[in-house]
Order: C-alpha cells, then structure tokens, then sequence
C-alpha cells in the first residue's frame, strides 16, 4: 500500500510548513472546541467552573490520542486496531454534538438552530481532521527514513591463509664422495628442473641426492625433511618407494 504523505527528502521545506500548518489548524479547533464544550460542562452539566476544564480535555484530547494509537497499532491487523478507531468515532462525535449542543442553546443567536449547530461544528471537524492528517504524516515521514535508511552490510568472510609448509633443509652431500657410489638415476630431476624451473627440490630429489652419497634413507629421515611426524614420514617413504622405485634400486645394486 502506498502512501501519499511520504515525507520526501527534497521537499522538507513544503512538508514543515504543511506540518505546521496543520498542527496550527489542530490547535485552533482545540481551543475554539475547549471553550464551547467547557461552557457547555458548566451549564449542562453541572460541572464546577474549577473543575470544567477537564471535561473538553476528555472529549477532544482523547481524539488525539485515540488517532496516534490507531497508527501506531495499524501494523497488528484489524483485530487490534478496531479499537482505537472505534473510540475516535465516538469522542469525534461526542465533540461535534457538544459543540452544536453549545450553538442550540445561545438565545442571541438569529441564525436558524441548524445553521448554528453546524457552524458550532466546524472546530471540532477540523480537529478531528487536523490530528488525523498530522499523524498520517508523522508516519509517513518515519517509514520513508525506515526504507531509506541503508541495511547494515555482512561482514565478509577472509579466507583463512594456510600455515606455510615448513621445509628442511636436505643434509648437505659430503665434500668426498665415494667413488664406488652408485650413479643414481637422474631423468627424475632433469624432467623437473625443464617443467617446474623455479621450484624447490621434490622430496624424491631431495632422497635421489641422500641415496647418492650412500646414505640410509630412513622414515626419521623423511619426517626431518618433510617437517612432519614420524608416522607421516614412515608412510610418505612407503609411497616414495612405490612411486620412484628405480632411487631405491639403484641403493641396492650398489649395496650388492
């Protein structure tokens, strides 16, 4: 449902002087209508004059209140609001026959007795509509700042870094080497070297070179060069062996 009194931000000027211009009309027939039906209370009523305030304060001041609280609870569907409308009906009417009561009863009058009551009526019509229309805006004003007011954006996810791999340094091949050492295989560092230049050394590298110095390779071993746990190390050799078999023949036909 859209709504016609929208409070635009480039019309703030015209929107607060129409607002004052209608809470200045609200506040005129209040007083014209305090004044009849206060009179009225006094010589209807019977009402004390130190007391007769509080009944035109009844009356049009339950209007007002009985119109903020149909807005204000117009969002709780029918069931609710049935209320609030209900006794704005009936205090919106009880002012206007008060004061067309107050209009009847004035022996100096020389209009006829309608035209008078119908005059008599005009401030509490207009407070009746003048509260209306000023909470119509008043709501309308703070649902256009609702919707324009921008939504709370989501925080975004960071990726979380992974931990950087930790790399040993390969030992360092002795200053003198066997002469008797096997020759190890080398397509497997060659082959690299010419599809993944700039890259460290691959752990079957890294066992190539240990195997060509004589060395054991160990699962301890291969958990010092991997940074990893013995277990680990004890299955990445088992792979090692599988993958790369021709490092670990070449060991054992220099061992034969």
């Amino acid at each position: 449902m859209s709504d016609p009194l929208a409070v635009k931000p480039q019309n703030k000027v015209l929107a607060l002087a129409t607002a004052s211009g209608v809470a200045a009309l609200a506040i005129g027939g209040f007083t014209l209508s305090f004044t009849a039906l206060r009179e009225l209370a006094q010589r209807e009523f019977a009402i004390a004059p130190q007391l007769s305030f509080i009944y035109p304060l009844v009356i049009d001041g339950f209007i007002v209140i009985a119109t903020a609280a149909a807005f204000t609870m117009k969002k709780r569907g029918p069931r609710v609001t049935w209320y609030p409308w209900a006794a704005l009906i009936v205090f919106g009417a009880l002012s206007v026959l008060g004061n067309a009561a107050h209009a009847i009863d004035n022996p100096t009058a020389t209009f006829p007795a309608w035209v008078s009551a119908l005059g008599a009526s005009v401030p509490a019509v207009a407070l009746l509509i003048a509260s209306h229309l000023l909470v119509m805006m008043i709501d309308g004003k703070s649902q256009a700042r609702s919707r324009q007011r921008p939504k709370a954006a989501a925080p975004a996810k960071t990726a979380e870094s992974p931990a950087p791999a930790v790399q040993a340094k390969p030992e360092p091949v002795g200053a003198s080497t066997s002469a008797a050492a096997p020759q190890v295989p080398s397509e497997i560092r060659r082959l690299h070297a010419v599809d993944h230049p700039a890259d460290p050394p691959t752990l079957a590298e890294k066992v190539a070179d240990i195997v060509a110095t004589g060395r054991p390779v160990t699962a301890a071993l291969i958990a010092e060069l991997e940074g990893v746990s013995e277990r680990t190390g004890r299955r990445r050799l088992a792979d090692l062996r599988e993958q790369h078999p021709e490092i670990f023949e070449t060991s054992q036909e220099a061992a034969l």
